[in-house]
């Protein structure tokens, strides 16, 4: 079952309008507004992106690194009735309202978040185009992300298609496990586009291989088992 993912688009919760705006990271907000035509209130600006609307909250990536490690980024949950600490560009989601699903891991040396904004450079500063699209994803079962491929000096990090596996505890609060990396290497500058999507226990994704002129469909289960290309398109 596919669940909802951000790429700028909106999802109604009851009587309510949740969406997100920005395409630069360090503007992506999450707003709601009160429907038909109320006012809208900015629950975050310049705290989280990536967010996926699954049906029992809201998750995304905490973009307040660990303090002192560059690219340590977790992944948190917050429910549709969060309210906000502040307003307009100063709101911000209280820390007693989010759950978190992956710890940033203050050793740096975890399963750090991808961003899921990528600049692509032609001819030095010339020619900057930036894209969107969703490296967090979340089924009834487990969560998908990219892990961070790229630290603040350019330098390469391990990256990998990681899973989180989501259940409920005997008092029935979520529970979550360890992050593993099922497909070790795979970063969002892999991706061409669509991010990572979910049909029952598969990922799936896309890549280009520009000298053949072709994209490639993958995909893996959640248990690090089952990886193929289950097609070439060309074009």
């Amino acid at each position: 079952k596919l669940y909802f993912f951000d790429g700028r688009q909106q999802y109604r919760k009851n009587d309510t309008r949740y969406f997100s705006q920005g395409r630069f990271h360090n503007i992506s907000n999450l707003s709601k507004q009160t429907l038909p035509g109320g006012s809208v209130t900015a629950l975050t600006n310049g705290q989280a992106d990536n967010f996926v609307f699954a049906p029992e909250g809201i998750y995304f990536r905490l973009k307040a690194a660990a303090a002192g490690v560059a690219g340590a980024y977790g992944i948190v949950k917050v429910g549709y009735d969060a309210a906000p600490q502040g307003t307009g560009d100063a709101a911000r989601l209280k820390n007693t309202d989010m759950r978190r699903v992956v710890d940033p891991d203050t050793s740096g040396a975890g399963y750090p978040a991808s961003s899921p904004n990528v600049v692509s450079l032609t001819g030095g500063r010339v020619g900057i185009t930036n894209y969107v699209f969703s490296t967090l994803n979340v089924s009834k079962d487990f969560i998908a992300y990219i892990g961070r491929s790229t630290d603040n000096r350019g330098g390469l990090l391990p990256g990998g298609l990681n899973v989180v596996i989501r259940g409920t505890g005997p008092d029935g609060a979520d529970r979550y496990s360890a992050p593993r990396t099922v497909r070790t290497g795979l970063s969002k500058f892999d991706l061409d586009g669509g991010g990572i999507d979910i049909i029952d226990d598969y990922m799936y994704w896309l890549t280009e291989d520009k000298d053949k002129k072709r994209y490639r469909l993958h995909r893996i289960k959640k248990d690090g088992t089952g990886y193929g290309i289950v097609k070439d398109l060309r074009y």
